[in-house]
């Protein structure tokens, strides 16, 4: 179970404006586009300080659904679920900001807990580049052993840096920076560095006087979609699709409204499938020719014989028949039946059902008590 103070920042943290422009000082922008992920945006709006003024192609995931509606507004692509149902393409990202929920819920599979920020880090930093910047802002308590050592086997040219005064405060918080690596490789110096770090007194975080870490130019991020359906998004794209725009434009429309001619005369099988979704049903007709359809579709078993050289086979054989009722305004009530069997030349005819003509009661029927 979290703690109170694990709840409130796992509800929702951001970080300090104040915070977002000291690390946008230790960052040098290229002049041509490059892609900016952030896995845990909130209402998105640190990363876009962050990013302000350059060519930067943003993208932020966010599980609640109302930040995410805020992020949308100020970045330029917004998933609106957790990081687990997006679906990214590795090695796509210039520069990752990661500033994950504090909390210890999640349980590995040897059942240790397993730390929230540990898990966002393991789980995203396949999305940077090589030579991708890592802005990773957690707790310094939790630069425990594990996470030094994913930190120094994918990235090098790690710097750790407090939170300035006041906000270093409130939760003890760090920002470490680090390049990452083509392909990892522990190094047991920097994880031993890293290790002295979590007790030990970090300087303040400056505004830097020039960048230390360039951002490489990338291009768009090939994939970036959520396996969880969004209905405002699928509307989205369901009405941009040129299939969608066909259907449209030859006259088929929804609820009831006018079809389109079809291609082809509709056969027996089609009408059958018509008539037993109801798809014919209702008025037809005008005046005294106006009347009020309903159609139906009965299996029947029709059975014959053969004789095949010194042998009699019998046969048996499932068809659909077509029913439609015709209800005038005078009450008749007609009935039509289609009597037609299935093609083969043994197959034997039945007899055609006669129409059947009855005079029915508008009136209701009133119910015994």
């Amino acid at each position: 179970m979290a703690r109170p103070i694990s709840r409130q920042k796992l509800g929702y943290f951001p970080t300090p404006p104040a915070v977002v422009e000291k690390i946008r000082s230790f960052l040098g922008f290229p002049d041509r586009p490059f892609s900016a992920l952030d896995p845990c945006c909130g209402d998105g709006r640190a990363l876009a300080r962050l990013t302000a003024g350059t060519r930067a192609l943003t993208y932020g995931i966010e599980f609640h659904a109302g930040r995410a509606r805020a992020a949308s507004t100020v970045l330029g692509r917004v998933l609106a679920c957790g990081y687990e149902e997006a679906r990214l393409a590795h090695g796509s990202a210039s520069i990752l900001f990661l500033n994950p929920p504090y909390d210890a819920d999640l349980r590995e599979d040897d059942g240790r807990a397993l730390r929230t920020e540990r898990r966002f880090l393991r789980d995203t930093h396949p999305y940077l580049v090589p030579g991708g910047i890592l802005v990773y802002l957690i707790p310094q308590r939790r630069l425990d052993p594990p996470t030094t050592r994913l930190l120094s086997s994918w990235f090098e040219r790690i710097t750790v840096y407090r939170f300035p005064d006041p906000e270093y405060r409130a939760f003890q918080q760090i920002v470490i920076f680090g390049v990452r690596k083509a392909r990892a490789a522990l190094d047991d110096g920097e994880q031993t560095r890293l290790d002295r770090l979590r007790s030990g007194e970090l300087p303040p975080l400056p505004l830097a006087d020039a960048p230390s870490y360039a951002v490489p130019a990338t291009l768009a991020i090939r994939l970036f979609r959520s396996s969880r359906p969004d209905p405002e998004l699928l509307a989205e794209e369901v009405s941009q699709s040129p299939a969608w725009r066909e259907l449209w434009d030859s006259g088929a429309r929804l609820n009831g409204s006018p079809r389109g001619r079809p291609p082809l005369p509709l056969h027996r099988g089609h009408l059958g499938l018509l008539l037993a979704a109801g798809e014919l049903d209702g008025l037809i007709g005008e005046g005294a020719e106006r009347h009020l359809v309903r159609g139906l579709v009965r299996k029947d078993q029709i059975s014959w014989t053969d004789e095949e050289d010194t042998r009699t086979v019998e046969h048996t054989k499932d068809v659909f028949r077509i029913r439609v009722k015709l209800l005038f305004p005078d009450g008749t009530l007609r009935t039509l039946e289609d009597t037609g069997a299935a093609a083969g030349a043994a197959t034997p005819e039945l007899p055609p059902a006669p129409d059947q003509e009855r005079r029915v009661s508008l009136r209701r029927k009133k119910r015994r008590r």
